[in-house]
């Protein structure tokens, strides 16, 4: 049996933030769902395994980092660990390597040394460069850890591994990636290995709610993605999913083992297969499930009609999020979305036809994109008025086929650590605009349709039910 360390790392923009529970409820947060299942994984295995949760720890420490990164000193001093794990997202890098480096220190001067190793898309993306700058780590797991993570710490010789990048001498060797196979074999991920009533907190945000938070925790009913966005790191592995009966008996586990009232399906589109959402819905409807709780879905305008939307809702599907990102079918058919600006606009006026609440998804800054298309997506969202809409501004996330291309052309400078914070945040005015807009022009616009995002807000709500 292996004692393992799972590491979750905070947000920077939450360092030496006080937030009061009022502000709390307002910021949608996901829970680390990755970490829990790979938790549940390995545990099932015969491990001994915890997580720390430094996006928690920081909240619950008032936003003292100090104090979080000493409760993570302690742990491992305290557990002795064998293997650490620590999960990098692009945008939290910096804080990723400060993790490691403190988990370094402590190893030098620890009387039982432990492995460290890193995984997630942007170690996955970038695993030689993350090498590189930092020495300390034994081992990458390159896309999918399920199975290659369990063998690493059983044993088994690093040759031999599929999906783990490791040092040979002067050399980087990067083995074949491997992929789950039957995603129902997979164990329901136990959240009990962090803290569920943090992330399942009352909340308004993610479900979109006016009137009662919800109390809600993630699942995700695939892998991959049968559509291949340019911009998107999500599609790189081949689609594959649940059965319905999987996905209803985790929803039952859920709702039995946790205090929750709502789910958010994280899948790139729950319509992706739509004979499984189908199945799902009318088990759904024929258990009784859609009075115990009520959900919300990311989706495409090309997989809605009104039928799937009268099932949805009758499910118990109260909030879908659509990628519609622009007005303009040139930009639209540059992002490789394989939608049209049409079907866009069929499925903002579906939901407003129902009542439906969506969520209304927009990118600017595009490479290639001009005043004629922000112009197009302007006057899109005059035309089409949805309720909720988030601007966000174009990053091509690290390992997406946009970003390979931006790096080979010299636009993406990866020598600053900060640029993974730009490269993974929406709507940062210190980040990189790849459009051919003018800047100046381009914030205009920007603030353009925020203000149209909140007149829309105010007045688009009423025809749309709780």
């Amino acid at each position: 049996m292996a004692k393992v360390l799972l590491v979750h790392p905070w947000n920077f923009h939450e360092e030496g933030i006080n937030y009061t529970p009022k502000q709390l409820q307002q910021i949608w947060r996901n829970a680390p769902l990755g970490l829990v299942l790979l938790a549940t994984e390995l545990q099932n295995a015969g491990h001994d395994v915890k997580i720390c949760d430094l996006e928690r720890n920081l909240i619950v420490n008032g936003g003292d980092i100090d104090q979080a990164l000493m409760q993570l000193k302690n742990l491992i001093e305290n557990e002795t660990p064998d293997f650490i794990g620590i999960t990098i997202l692009s945008i939290r890098y910096i804080e990723a390597q400060r993790i490691i480096n403190l988990c370094n220190e402590i190893r030098q001067n620890a009387t039982k040394s432990f492995k460290i190793v890193a995984g997630n898309i942007h170690s996955s993306s970038e695993p030689e460069l993350t090498f590189n700058e930092n020495p300390a780590l034994d081992a990458i797991f390159i896309g999918e850890a399920d199975d290659p993570f369990k063998k690493f710490i059983e044993g088994v010789s690093l040759e031999k591994i599929q999906g783990v990048a490791y040092r040979q001498g002067d050399r980087i060797i990067q083995n074949s990636e491997w992929l789950v196979s039957d995603l129902d074999a997979l164990p329901f991920p136990n959240w009990n290995f962090i803290d569920t009533q943090f992330y399942a907190a009352p909340n308004f945000s993610a479900h979109g709610r006016k009137d009662k938070p919800a109390r809600s925790l993630d699942i995700i009913t695939s892998r991959g993605c049968v559509y291949h966005c340019s911009f998107c790191v999500y599609n790189k592995a081949r689609y594959r999913c649940n059965s319905p009966e999987y996905v209803i008996g985790n929803i039952e586990f859920m709702l039995s083992s946790f205090d929750i009232d709502s789910i958010y399906f994280l899948d790139s589109s729950l319509g992706n297969n739509r004979r499984q959402l189908v199945s799902i819905c009318e088990i759904l409807i024929e258990k009784g499930l859609n009075s115990k709780f009520k959900w919300s879905a990311n989706m495409r305008s090309n997989q809605v009609d009104e039928d799937i939307l009268k099932l949805m809702w009758k499910a118990g599907c109260r909030k879908l999020l659509y990628g519609f990102e622009s007005g303009s079918q040139r930009i639209l058919d540059l992002m490789k979305k394989k939608c049209t600006v049409e079907q866009n606009s069929t499925a903002a006026k579906l939901h407003k036809k129902l009542g439906f609440p969506y969520h209304a998804s927009m990118i600017m800054g595009f490479p290639g994109e001009t005043v004629k298309d922000l112009k197009l997506t302007l006057n899109w969202l005059k035309k089409n008025r949805p309720p909720v809409v988030g601007i966000n501004t174009y990053v091509p996330l690290p390992g997406s086929e946009d970003y390979l291309k931006l790096k080979s052309e010299g636009k993406i400078k990866v020598q600053d650590p900060n640029i993974w914070r730009l490269l993974g945040e929406v709507n940062n005015k210190e980040g990189q605009i790849f459009s051919d807009v003018p800047t100046e022009i381009f914030w205009k616009y920007y603030e353009k349709m925020q203000a149209l995002s909140m007149e829309f807000r105010d007045k688009e709500n009423k025809y749309f039910k709780e």
